[in-house]
């Protein structure tokens, strides 16, 4: 089946449809959430889950493993579990844990869905803000129905650019200071705290380069198919994403290859 083509769910309904209502259930469990006292546990110094990340993410599995029995999936909070078919979902319940964590309002909810290896649907949900950012592979990319594309910007001097450091002490020092170093280069730097809705941004023009050194694959699974549909490129410095990438810069054509010259010469 050609990675265009979605598969069809037990009731019949498309997967894109059955991704959009799983995102919605998520969407009730973590807008009642956010204004009550949240359960933390930690899995490192600063990488946390919450409750809601929990509930959400069991809210999505359900309805998908109802639709999609012989499908794999891989969920942040749950793990892997192999399927008996090609399709694999890949699932960020709550991305933006310790924005939401400390009642700061931007995160999101994120799914892909892959076909031999290869990222063939995205969803990115902001429930805070009612947009849902999709993308299905040769039909381009989409905000709450309507096409987007990344910027045309091209004079990197003028460039918005997104930063996620990450949980690795490591990578955090060295790209802290890349980030020093850019600042002196690019228009303005944002740390949001979610790369997957910085993605998102980015294919919607709203950021001219995103970078990040160390992800997990539901972190930019979904976001780098919305980059590329819109336009843009999406990379591990440079080389093509695999299920192994833990790196990505994504970005417009342009500003990306300017960026990977400076951050990754």
């Amino acid at each position: 089946m050609p990675a265009d083509r979605l598969p069809v769910g037990a009731s019949g309904r498309p997967a894109l449809d059955i991704a959009i209502a799983a995102v919605g259930l998520a969407d009730k469990v973590i807008l009642s959430g956010f204004s009550k006292i949240k359960q933390l546990r930690y899995k490192g110094r600063r990488d946390i889950v919450t409750d809601v990340d929990v509930a959400a993410e069991a809210a999505i599995l359900e309805v998908l493993r109802q639709e999609f029995p012989t499908h794999g999936f891989l969920a942040e909070e749950s793990g892997a579990f192999p399927g008996s078919d090609d399709y694999a979902w890949l699932i960020d319940p709550l991305d933006g844990t310790t924005n939401y964590s400390q009642s700061i309002p931007i995160f999101c909810t994120s799914i892909a869905l892959s076909y031999r290896g290869e990222i063939t649907m995205g969803v990115i949900n902001d429930p805070m803000r009612r947009e849902k950012f999709v993308a299905v592979r040769g039909q381009g990319a989409r905000l709450n129905g309507q096409p987007i594309a990344v910027s045309d910007k091209t004079n990197i001097a003028h460039a918005a650019v997104g930063v996620d450091l990450g949980y690795d002490e490591e990578l955090r020092k060295k790209g802290m200071e890349r980030a020093v170093a850019l600042l002196q280069i690019v228009g303005t730097l944002r740390f949001i705290g979610s790369a997957a809705l910085a993605l998102a941004y980015v294919a919607a023009g709203r950021f001219d380069f995103f970078y990040d050194h160390r992800l997990q694959l539901w972190d930019w699974a979904a976001g780098s198919l919305l980059v590329t549909e819109a336009g843009g490129k999406a990379t591990e410095w440079g080389k093509p994403l695999g299920h192994e990438s833990r790196a990505i810069l994504a970005g417009n054509p342009t500003l990306h290859d300017e960026a990977l010259r400076i951050l990754h010469p």
